[in-house]
């Protein structure tokens, strides 16, 4: 968990775990829209102690964003390639 602030109010741990919550509900619903990136960004917010858990999904949910995105990336360059030259026609 969270350092506590420099300076301690009555009720830090409710407020730390309401924030948990609302990261929480956050992730399930992101997840519900299969909205990788903002499952990833959500789960990036918690503690880690509370994100252990996850570990490994998140892993796999970062590699699955990065060969993507190269796949994506891949498809462009190969339609430039493709493509009519401009000005050739």
């Amino acid at each position: 968990m969270e350092s506590p602030p420099a300076i301690w109010y009555p009720g830090y741990a409710t407020l730390c775990r309401l924030s948990i919550a609302a990261v929480l509900a956050r992730l399930e619903s992101d997840a519900a829209k299969a909205d990788i990136p903002a499952a990833l960004t959500a789960l990036g917010k918690l503690p880690e102690a509370t994100r252990a858990p996850a570990l490994a999904w998140i892993a796999k949910a970062q590699a699955r964003e990065a060969a993507l995105s190269s796949a994506r990336q891949y498809a462009a360059d190969t339609a430039r390639a493709l493509g009519p030259k401009v000005g050739t026609q």
